[in-house]
């Protein structure tokens, strides 16, 4: 295992629509932390682009804390843990500077030189409890809110790939469509005063998009609790003789919420009602 700190600033441009700081910000400052380490470990982001090194991620977890305003200095604490295969396990954690834990990532990504697997070496140690998880099937039971969207050129990074904060962002485009063709709007949201965070959740990439490309995203709830539901996604690729691959898929826990309490409340029959056909385990 290996270890890295560093610092990072949140800025007014990190901001959403609840005035706190993105969950892509946080994985931005992450993604960052990871090409300092390694630069320590003799691979510098300039040596990889020259020799065409790539980091492709495979599996993400994120968990919230403590939310963020802009301005705020933040501690990332990072462990990386190198497996065979070109493997890397990246367990991240983001602190406030009086140690108040903010946010914990987790990632699991692969270090390739063009198609060949990268093994780095790190003196041995046990791993830590592992978060991110192999995500079930959709079982049909419910329906689905399907979102056509094309992959943007312009969110590539500098090995042409998408990096994690672009996958990130297509599932953030699932759900907002998602509210937005149930009648689950912000502005509905907000009258009936009662809205939704982003708590965590699970990503797994099983094939990068190409760049341009014309995907699907498809959108329904895994589960109703009192105060938390579930959304799952999957983006699919169509494939010839009307069949669909799956490249990514993902799950997230959502905390509802007072906006005007600001404290977690149970969800009115006006905000459960237009979702319940898209809810997969009654």
């Amino acid at each position: 295992m290996i270890s890295h700190s560093t610092q990072a600033i949140t800025r007014v441009s990190d901001l959403d629509t609840q005035r706190h700081i993105t969950s892509r910000t946080y994985e931005s400052m992450a993604l960052g932390a990871r090409h300092e380490l390694l630069s320590e470990q003799g691979l510098p982001i300039e040596k990889m682009i020259t020799e065409q090194h790539y980091l492709h991620p495979k599996k993400s977890y994120i968990r919230f804390f403590a939310q963020q305003q802009h301005g705020a200095t933040l501690v990332l604490e990072t462990q990386a843990y190198f497996k065979k295969g070109g493997l890397i396990l990246w367990d991240q954690k983001i602190y406030q500077t009086d140690q108040t834990l903010v946010s914990h990532i987790q990632t699991l990504t692969l270090l390739a030189q063009k198609k060949k697997k990268i093994d780095l070496v790190s003196p041995d140690s046990e791993l830590p409890a592992i978060h991110y998880s192999t995500l079930p099937k959709f079982r049909g039971t419910s329906k689905q809110i399907k979102t056509p969207y094309s992959m943007n050129f312009s969110d590539r990074d500098s090995s042409g790939a998408y990096p994690p904060s672009a996958i990130w962002r297509v599932f953030e485009e699932g759900r907002w469509s998602f509210g937005e063709k149930t009648g689950m709007t912000l502005e509905r949201m907000t009258a009936l005063d009662t809205i939704s965070f982003y708590m965590g959740g699970v990503i797994n990439v099983s094939e990068l998009p190409r760049a341009g490309e014309k995907i699907m995203i498809k959108t329904w709830i895994h589960k109703v609790e009192k105060i938390r539901y579930w959304f799952r996604q999957d983006v699919v690729r169509k494939m010839p003789h009307g069949t669909e691959k799956i490249l990514m898929s993902m799950c997230d826990e959502q905390l509802i919420v007072s906006l005007s309490k600001a404290r977690p409340k149970k969800a009115p029959p006006e905000f459960i009602q237009p979702l319940i056909q898209y809810v997969e385990m009654k």
